[in-house]
């Protein structure tokens, strides 16, 4: 029982920290600004993203996160959906 109280302490306290973080950084806090994306995720793309110019457009941005829009097909025509969660 007490290591899972050290445990939970040490998560609000790296919590706290990252919070933080993101209020000083420019970046998470332009990220954090965008609604869905709290204090951790903000902090957490501004981490994996090394320069908002190296990206051709969000969609590119986006793919480099892995998140791809899901493709509807009918008769060979494709049309992208939308990116779901």
């Amino acid at each position: 029982m007490a290591q899972i109280e050290a445990l939970e302490g040490r998560i609000e306290r790296l919590d706290s920290r990252m919070v933080r973080h993101a209020r000083e950084d420019e970046t998470a806090r332009r990220l954090a600004s965008i609604p869905g994306i709290g204090a951790i995720g903000a902090t957490a793309l501004a981490a994996m993203m090394s320069s908002p110019h190296g990206y051709a457009s969000g969609r590119h941005f986006a793919a480099s996160l892995v998140l791809t829009p899901k493709l509807h097909s009918s008769g060979g025509k494709e049309r992208p959906g939308r990116i779901s969660r």
